[in-house]
Order: C-alpha cells, then structure tokens, then sequence
C-alpha cells in the first residue's frame, strides 16, 4: 500500500491509502515553510518558492487554484528549473 495515513477512534482503526485521497487531501495546508525572504533575483520565496501574489492570494485560492500552485512549485523546485518568477 502506498504511503497514507490510520486514525482510530472507539477501538475503531481506519486506514486510507494515498490513493483514496484528492491531491490537496495529500499536501499540507500551506507550502509556508516558515522561511519568509523573498529573493531578489528570482522573485521566490526562498522557503517555499511562491511568489507575492501566490503568496497573498493563497488563503483566497479555491482546491483547483491551489493544487495549480501546487505544481507550480513542484516544477520550480525540479533540478536545473528556472527560478525567476
């Protein structure tokens, strides 16, 4: 089984793969990473890589525009990937 997480409550253990959930079920709340500078060269985050506007937008953002950042990041954060905002 992919990697997931259990709860149990009353005696009662659930288990839910990686699979069964939706992709901002999968991630942390905020890509905030508590490394708050923004480079003046790439205009990034250099904690979590977002820029301003993702950054002010983010407790605004719906599921889709988030998981949007979301990949986003994953590609900034790709070897060799482009830094500049």
């Amino acid at each position: 089984m992919a990697a997931g997480f259990s709860y149990g409550r009353g005696g009662m253990q659930v288990t839910v793969s990686a699979e069964q959930l939706t992709p901002s079920q999968q991630r942390p709340a905020s890509p905030c990473v508590g490394v708050c500078r923004i480079e003046q060269a790439s205009g990034l985050c250099a904690g979590c890589l977002r820029t301003l506007d993702e950054i002010a937008a983010w407790s605004k953002l719906d599921e889709t525009g988030r998981e949007r950042v979301w990949v986003q990041l994953d590609e900034r954060r790709l070897p060799g990937a482009r830094r500049a905002a």
